[in-house]
C-alpha cells in the first residue's frame, strides 16, 4: 500500500485478532497454499525444546530507540549473493542488526536523539553499518523509517506509550500506527479481503513485554508475526501444502514479490496453521 493508504488505515481502530479470520478467508480465494491440520502435533516436540540466545539477555532492558530501530527495521536481511549476506561478528538477520545498533549506540549516544535521527538518518545508517560485514539491502526504505521514527520521538511517542502501558494491545498497536505508519504499515489487501499482517508491530510489542517489562493486556491477540522464517518450519513439518506451481517457484529460487498472491497465501497460511497450535 502507499503511504496515503497506510495513514488512511491508521486512523481507523486496528483490531490485531482480525487478522486470523481474514487469514482463514483468504485462503478460501486461492489454491497457492492449503494448512493440514493433522501434521501440527509434528511441531509440538521442536517447539518444547529450549532455546537459548545470547541475544534475548543482551537486548534486555535498552533504552526505547533501541527497539524502535531494531524491530522497525526488522526485513530483508537476505542476499541473493551468499558471499554478500550482512552479518556481524558471527551473527546474522535481525539478530547481527541489533548487536551493530547496541554497538552504535554505546559509541555515539548522541547519534540516536529524536533530532539527530530525524534530521541526520542516513548518517544514523552508516554509523550502525560502519563494523558489518555483507551488504544490507534496501537502504532508502531503512532511513525513511529512521527519519519517521526521529519524527515520533520528536512528537512525544515514547511518553505516550508510558501513559497507556498496561492497557490492551489494540490500544498499543494504534498508537504505534498513528505514530508510525510508514515504519509499520504492513497492510495487504488481496481478494477483497483487508490482511492486518503488522509483522514489525506485533514483534516491537512483543518485544517490549519480554525484554522491557512493558505492560499490556490480552497479549493473545498478537497471534504471531507472520514471517518467512516461520513459514519454512511450518512447510518443513509439511503443515503448509503448497500448489505445484508455488512449489516450482521456490525450486526454482525465483523471487516471491512483495504482496504477490503467492506471499500473501504464505504468511495467512502461517497465521492459520499457528493458530491450531494453541489448541494442542
Amino acid at each position: 500500500l502507499s503511504f496515503k493508504d497506510l495513514y488512511y488505515f491508521s486512523s481507523f481502530m486496528i483490531r490485531l485478532a482480525s487478522l486470523l479470520p481474514a487469514s482463514r478467508k483468504f485462503l478460501t480465494t486461492t489454491d497457492l497454499v492449503t494448512v493440514d491440520r493433522t501434521r501440527i502435533s509434528s511441531l509440538v516436540s521442536i517447539l518444547e525444546k529450549q532455546f537459548t540466545l545470547p541475544a534475548h539477555e543482551d537486548f534486555k532492558h535498552q533504552p526505547f530507540v533501541f527497539y524502535l530501530l531494531v524491530d522497525g527495521m526488522n526485513f530483508c536481511f537476505w542476499h541473493i549473493e551468499p558471499k554478500k549476506k550482512f552479518n556481524y561478528h558471527g551473527y546474522s538477520g535481525s539478530v547481527a542488526f541489533g548487536y551493530a545498533i547496541l554497538h552504535a549506540l554505546s559509541k555515539n549516544p548522541e547519534l540516536f536523539l529524536s533530532e539527530s535521527l530525524y534530521r541526520n538518518p542516513e548518517g544514523v545508517l552508516r554509523t550502525i553499518l560502519s563494523p558489518t560485514q555483507g551488504e544490507l539491502l534496501l537502504q532508502k526504505e531503512r532511513i525513511g523509517i529512521i527519519k519517521e521514527i526521529g519524527k515520533a520521538l520528536k512528537n512525544g511517542l515514547e511518553s505516550r506509550l508510558m501513559e497507556i502501558e498496561g492497557g490492551d494491545v489494540d490500544k498499543i498497536a494504534n498508537t504505534l500506527l498513528t505514530f508510525l505508519p510508514y515504519t509499520f504499515g504492513d497492510i495487504s489487501v488481496k481478494s477483497g479481503v483487508s490482511l492486518l499482517f503488522l509483522k514489525k508491530l506485533r514483534l516491537l510489542i512483543s518485544d517490549l513485554i519480554a525484554l522491557r517489562n512493558y505492560k499490556a493486556k490480552n497479549k493473545a491477540k498478537l497471534l504471531i508475526y507472520a514471517d518467512y522464517k516461520i513459514r519454512q518450519l511450518l512447510m518443513n513439518a509439511e503443515v503448509l501444502t503448497l500448489s505445484p506451481r508455488l512449489q516450482n517457484i521456490i525450486r526454482r529460487e525465483q523471487i516471491i514479490t512483495r504482496n504477490s498472491e503467492a506471499e500473501v497465501a504464505l504468511r495467512a497460511g502461517s497465521v492459520v496453521a499457528s493458530s491450531y497450535l494453541q489448541k494442542i
